[in-house]
């Protein structure tokens, strides 16, 4: 999430407040996990991205649980999930 909140993913770059590229970062990743990793364009999961933020701090990504299955899935598609993160 800190290369959205720097504007270094093409699509926060022109994002001018902090919340709406944190809210397109998770918008992004979330896409990816129910159209391209968890499911597909034909039958789109409902998997939504776990988020925690106290008093003061930034948004921060929150505990991940997942099924077994689900966890496969995620580790057969890695890299892709990576190069949506990592600039």
């Amino acid at each position: 999430m800190s290369n959205a909140q720097g504007r270094l993913h093409q699509e926060t770059m022109d994002i001018a407040s902090m919340q709406g590229r944190k809210s397109k970062f998770i918008e992004e990743i979330s896409r990816l996990m129910n159209r391209e990793i968890l499911g597909s364009i034909d039958n789109v999961t409902q998997w939504k991205m776990p988020t925690e933020s106290n008093r003061g701090e930034n948004l921060k990504v929150g505990t991940i649980n997942i099924e077994n299955y689900q966890g496969r899935k995620i580790m057969e598609n890695f890299s892709s999930l990576i190069d949506h993160c990592i600039v």
